[in-house]
């Protein structure tokens, strides 16, 4: 599977995080978009359809474990979650 094919949401409250951190994986090829709470973060996810999701744990609207347990819920082992703090 080519890098571009690989499609990664990032949730993080910090926007500035978030744009950076884009930049770098789509620089490396990556196919990326980001939310900065957890609404919009379902949303992403139910529309972007990514193989793996960074998820802040930290978020304003809602905790970001429970974040990921509702994502896991949703989609099962096939998403990879990764907590960042």
């Amino acid at each position: 599977m080519a890098k571009e094919d690989i499609r990664l949401v990032l949730v993080d409250d910090d926007l500035d995080a978030c744009e950076s951190l884009s930049e770098l994986l789509r620089e490396d090829g990556y196919s990326v978009r980001f939310a900065t709470n957890a609404k919009d973060a379902v949303t992403a996810v139910h529309e972007y359809q990514p193989v793996c999701a960074l998820v802040d744990l930290g978020l304003p609207d809602l905790d970001g474990v429970e974040l990921s347990k509702r994502l896991r819920a949703s989609y099962g082992p096939d998403l990879v979650l990764i907590a960042v703090n």
